[in-house]
């Protein structure tokens, strides 16, 4: 599947800026049966160059709701999700 980054992440964090830090999307897998949920959004935070020192969350696109152990079965083949400020 793909994650995008939230094109409004620099409002919540302003150390992201997006024009420098790198690509705006990348395709990743999901091993789902691990449900490490902190390590796919750390590989998230390599694949697009952003900042490490931060913390994010992956937004599924519909209906909204941040990934999280006990919704990792949603994600399905070719799904999109959007990497943002953690809450």
């Amino acid at each position: 599947g793909a994650v995008i980054v939230d094109d409004k992440i620099h409002l919540w964090n302003p150390s992201v800026t997006l024009d420098a830090n790198g690509p705006m999307s990348a395709f990743i897998v999901i091993d789902k049966k691990s449900g490490d949920v902190n390590e796919v959004i750390k590989r998230v935070v390599v694949d697009l160059k952003l900042p490490s020192s931060e913390e994010y969350g992956l937004i599924f696109e519909e209906p909204k709701a941040f990934l999280t152990p006990s919704n990792l079965s949603r994600v399905s083949h070719g799904f999109m999700l959007t990497v943002t400020a953690a809450p």
